[in-house]
């Protein structure tokens, strides 16, 4: 297995626990890495899907623990190169455009 060098980033300097999370009850925890130019969330040691760009401040759990959501940033493709933002519910994406 390839070594993958991880490190915890946040997007937000002035919050130094912006990037890990844990869950209000305590049996969940999430964070964000950086590999090469691309952001993942790790959510109880399983990596997530690659992203251009994660809101660190975005990073949340649920009242109750059980669903984890943030917002994330997808380049463009072919036939709209505007950059996507999404937003993350336990691995599933919801697209919109910002100007």
């Amino acid at each position: 297995m390839a070594s993958i060098t991880e490190r915890i980033v946040s997007s937000a300097p002035q919050r130094a626990d912006a990037a890990l999370v844990i869950s209000p009850d305590n049996a969940h925890v999430a964070y964000i890495i950086e590999s090469g130019r691309k952001f993942s969330v790790v959510r109880d040691g399983v990596v997530g899907v690659d992203y251009e760009e994660i809101d660190a401040t975005s990073l949340g759990f649920s009242p109750d623990g059980l669903k984890l959501a943030y917002a994330a940033r997808r380049r463009g493709g072919f036939f709209s190169p505007a950059p996507k933002w999404t937003v993350v519910l336990d691995g599933n994406e919801g697209f919109f455009s910002c100007p």
